[in-house]
C-alpha cells in the first residue's frame, strides 16, 4: 500500500513539476514573443523615421530642382526680350537700371550693387544700386574685397573663396562678376546672398554680366557718336544745330516756371588780322583756347555753342539781363587779358571781344528773335569800338 501511495505521489509530484516547467516555459515564451515584437517595432518605427527624412530629403531637392527650373526658363524666356531692350538706343542710366532689375527678376538676393571701373585712378565707383544700405558715394580699389578682387581675376568671386582680410571693403555682397566686353574691363556686378548657388546659377550670373557689358559699351558708342554730331570738332563746344535744340528746351523751362532766359553772343575782334598775320592754324589755336577759357569760366547748366567762324554764343538759364551782362564782362576781361600767342600784334595789342546781351521774354517772344536782339547788342558794340559789351535796347533794332 505505501508503495501505491509513494507511487501516486512521485507521479503527482512529476506532473506538478511539469505543470510549472510548461507555465513558466510558456510565460517566457511569451515575454520573448512580446519583446520580439517590441524589437521589431522599434525597428520597424526607425525606418520609417529613415524613410520619412529620405522622403523629405528628397523632396527638398526636388524643390531645389523645380526652383532652378522655374529660374531658367524664365532666363531663356526673359532672355530674348531683354536682349533686344538692352541693345535698343537706351540712355546709359536707362541700361543700368535694366541691368539690376533684370538681374533681381533673376535671382532671389537682398542686394545687388553695379560698380563701373575708372582706369584713371584703378578703382571702382557704386554707379547703382539694389537694396544696398550705402547712404554716399563708394569707390573700392581694383583688387580689394570681392568686387576688387573679380576684376582682377576676371572670374566670379564669392565670399567663402576669399580670406577675411579682403572681405571689409564690400560686406553687402556675397558674389562679384566681372562686366567685360572683348576682355575690357567695363565694371563689376556684385550680388549679395543667393540661396543654395551653384554652378549653373553662377554661369546664369556671368551671362547677366556678359550682357551688361555689350549694352554698356553701346551706350559708351551711342553717346560718343551723339556727342561728336552735337559738338563743334575744333572747340569742343557744342555746336550751331545742337544749340538750337537745347534753347527750344529751355525756353518751355522758362515759359512753365516764368523765369528769363538771356543770351550772351560776341565774336573775336580783328580775327581776320590775326589769321592773315599768324596763320589758320594760330587762328584755330586762338578758338580752341577761347573755348577751353569760356568753359572754364561758365556755370554748368548754361549752353555754350560755337555758332559759326569766330563768333560764340551762350545761354543762360534763369538769368537776368544784368547778370548776364556782369557775367559777358567777365569773359571779356579774362579773355582781353589772357596770354595767347601773337596777341600783341592785334591792333589793340591784345585779343579782345565784343559781346551782345538780350533777354527772353523781353526783348523777344521767341528764342530766335531773342538772339537776333543779342545780335544787334554786338553790332553796337562794334561800333562803339569793340572790346567791350552791350546789352539790347528795343531803339537798336528801329
Amino acid at each position: 500500500m505505501d508503495n501505491i501511495y509513494n507511487l501516486i505521489y512521485f507521479a503527482a509530484t512529476v506532473l506538478l513539476t511539469m505543470i510549472v516547467f510548461f507555465v513558466v516555459g510558456r510565460n517566457a515564451g511569451s515575454r520573448m514573443e512580446k519583446a520580439g515584437r517590441l524589437a521589431d517595432a522599434r525597428d520597424f518605427e526607425k525606418k520609417m523615421v529613415q524613410l520619412e527624412s529620405s522622403r523629405n530629403e528628397l523632396m527638398r531637392e526636388f524643390e531645389h530642382i523645380r526652383r532652378l527650373n522655374e529660374q531658367y526658363l524664365f532666363f531663356v524666356v526673359r532672355i530674348p526680350e531683354t536682349v533686344k531692350h538692352l541693345n535698343s538706343n537706351l540712355t546709359y542710366d536707362e541700361a543700368i537700371s535694366s541691368i539690376i532689375r533684370f538681374t533681381k527678376d533673376i535671382f532671389d538676393t537682398d542686394c545687388i550693387e553695379l560698380y563701373i571701373y575708372r582706369e584713371s585712378a584703378q578703382q571702382f565707383d557704386l554707379e547703382a544700386a539694389y537694396g544696398s544700405n550705402r547712404k554716399k558715394r563708394v569707390t573700392i580699389p581694383f583688387g580689394d574685397g570681392i568686387i576688387g578682387k573679380a576684376a582682377e581675376l576676371k572670374a566670379i568671386v564669392t565670399r567663402e573663396s576669399l580670406p577675411a582680410a579682403l572681405k571689409k571693403s564690400d560686406d553687402m555682397i556675397s558674389i562679384g562678376a566681372p562686366i567685360m566686353f572683348k576682355n575690357r574691363l567695363i565694371g563689376v556686378l556684385g550680388l549679395g546672398r543667393v540661396k543654395n548657388l551653384s554652378a549653373d546659377q553662377k554661369r546664369l550670373i556671368a551671362m547677366i554680366a556678359d550682357l551688361a557689358g555689350v549694352s554698356l559699351q553701346n551706350c559708351e558708342k551711342l553717346s560718343t557718336a551723339q556727342e561728336e554730331a552735337n559738338t563743334d570738332a575744333l572747340t569742343g563746344l557744342y555746336n550751331r544745330k545742337y544749340f538750337g535744340e537745347r534753347s527750344l528746351d529751355e525756353v518751355q523751362k522758362a515759359i512753365n516756371y516764368n523765369f528769363p532766359i538771356s543770351i550772351f553772343i560776341f565774336d573775336i575782334d580783328h580775327f581776320k588780322k590775326y589769321n592773315d598775320a599768324n596763320g589758320h592754324a594760330e587762328g584755330d589755336y586762338l578758338l580752341r583756347e577761347l573755348g577751353r577759357l569760356l568753359k572754364e569760366n561758365t556755370r554748368g547748366r548754361d549752353i555754350i555753342a560755337r555758332y559759326g567762324g569766330e563768333e560764340f554764343i551762350v545761354l543762360l538759364p534763369n538769368t537776368s539781363k544784368d547778370g548776364a551782362f556782369l557775367y559777358g564782362d567777365k569773359i571779356r576781361t579774362i579773355i582781353e587779358s589772357a596770354a595767347f600767342r601773337n596777341r600783341e600784334k592785334q591792333p589793340l595789342g591784345y585779343v579782345s571781344i565784343s559781346g551782345g546781351i538780350a533777354t527772353f521774354p523781353a526783348d523777344g517772344d521767341t528764342i530766335e528773335a531773342t538772339i537776333r536782339a543779342a545780335d544787334a547788342a554786338l553790332y553796337k558794340a562794334k561800333e562803339a569800338g569793340r572790346n567791350r559789351i552791350a546789352r539790347f535796347e528795343h531803339a537798336m533794332l528801329t
